[in-house]
């Protein structure tokens, strides 16, 4: 169970994940028809490993495949980012990668608590999933690129209003982890609406419009209670449908329904659209709450385009 190898160079393949890893043969009980290609390969963060363990030596326990010295905070790397590492070519799952027992007996209790924290969780310090988008070769010290565009069959300016979408959404989530729980249950005066509340719909609507640009059944999502694990729930939740509203920009446009809707069917980028704009307004609307309750924890213009543009580097 502990033992691990440590390879001078890896092989990474859309079909096979890290080539001699055990991803194919483990299977994934929800998929039936083999693994899950959105968990082919997990990334941590050496700075996390050297804060829980002096030993070196020790890391390759944590078990995952690439060890980066690389922001893999949710705001940084919103799900469906991707990055070039060698010659090849991942992409950010929406599925979170958590610490478990096994990390608790060979890291300590103290240590999967922190990971697991709410702001261990934003800034993803158990790791991230990530799928094999192009094969290559991963070498130590091969330098880590954001691919600026990653799916050309999408407009640029609709992919760039996409990524900036989730990115703010997970830098939003990021930042209410660092205020206190009661904060959630703040409201602008002569408005019912709390931060929790306009929270839960932003995250709700977002899985409905995922939901209606894939055709699926009308989603129904219990209410996410106003505390930290609420908060983490949602921000996972969030990268999720954000990342698949994404993929589904890059259909062609036609009408959009739930399964079995045959009246009233908008079109395909009347939903994005709508998507965007709506996480927009109500990024604002809890800003406002906030501010009018004293607390001025979310700077708007930090998560504006231009700061996004920043966020992902030059040229981009």
């Amino acid at each position: 169970m502990d033992e691990r190898e440590v390879l001078v160079e890896a092989v990474v393949d859309p079909g096979l994940g890290l080539v001699g890893d055990t991803w194919l043969a483990r299977g994934n009980a929800a998929k039936p028809d083999g693994a899950d290609p959105a968990v082919q390969l997990t990334l941590i963060n050496v700075r996390v490993l050297a804060a829980i363990e002096p030993d070196r030596s020790r890391w390759p326990l944590a078990g995952d495949q690439v060890y980066v010295d690389f922001d893999l905070s949710v705001a940084g790397l919103p799900a469906g980012s991707r990055l070039e590492i060698g010659s090849a070519l991942i992409e950010v799952s929406p599925q979170p990668h958590t610490g478990c027992a096994k990390f608790s007996a060979r890291f300590g209790s103290e240590a999967l608590r922190w990971i697991n924290s709410p702001a261990g969780r934003a800034c993803r310090m158990r790791g991230l999933n990530a799928r094999v988008i192009r094969g290559g070769t991963i070498r130590p010290g091969d330098e880590i690129r954001r691919h600026p565009m990653s799916d050309s069959t999408t407009d640029p300016t609709l992919d760039r209003l996409l990524r900036h979408m989730a990115w703010a959404n997970a830098a939003l989530m990021a930042r209410l982890t660092e205020l206190p729980v009661d904060s959630l249950n703040l409201a602008s005066p002569r408005n019912e609406w709390t931060v929790v509340l306009i929270l839960d719909h932003l995250v709700s609507a977002a899985d409905r419009y995922a939901t209606r640009l894939e055709g699926g059944p009308r989603p129904e999502r219990a209410a996410s209670p106003a505390t930290a694990a609420g908060l983490v729930e949602l921000a996972a939740d969030c990268a999720s449908y954000d990342a698949r509203i994404r993929a589904q920009a890059a259909r062609p446009d036609g009408p959009a329904g739930f399964a079995g809707q045959t009246s009233d069917l908008p079109a395909r980028s009347t939903v994005v659209a709508q998507a965007i704009h709506h996480a927009t307004e109500h990024r604002a609307q809890i800003a406002a709450a906030l501010a009018t309750n004293g607390v001025d924890a979310i700077d708007l213009d930090a998560l504006d385009l231009w700061a996004f543009a920043d966020a992902e580097g030059p040229g981009t």
